[in-house]
């Protein structure tokens, strides 16, 4: 698996308050991707990949 680099480029008017919570949301977020992958059943595990692509692309549209 390659490895991505994740760059981080803070904006100049975001408060570290605010910083914090972007990133606890950012959290938040990959928390209850990976929980709903885990909950697929093995019989069907495209689920999980179908939801997986759901929630990101819905993520994408109403917080960009």
């Amino acid at each position: 698996m390659d490895s991505t680099p994740v760059t981080y480029a803070p904006r100049p008017d975001t408060t570290p308050d605010q910083a914090r919570d972007i990133r606890g949301r950012a959290w938040t977020f990959v928390f209850e991707c990976h929980a709903k992958k885990e909950a697929a059943p093995e019989s069907r595990p495209e689920d999980a990949k179908e939801r997986s692509w759901n929630a990101s692309s819905a993520t994408e549209k109403y917080t960009g």
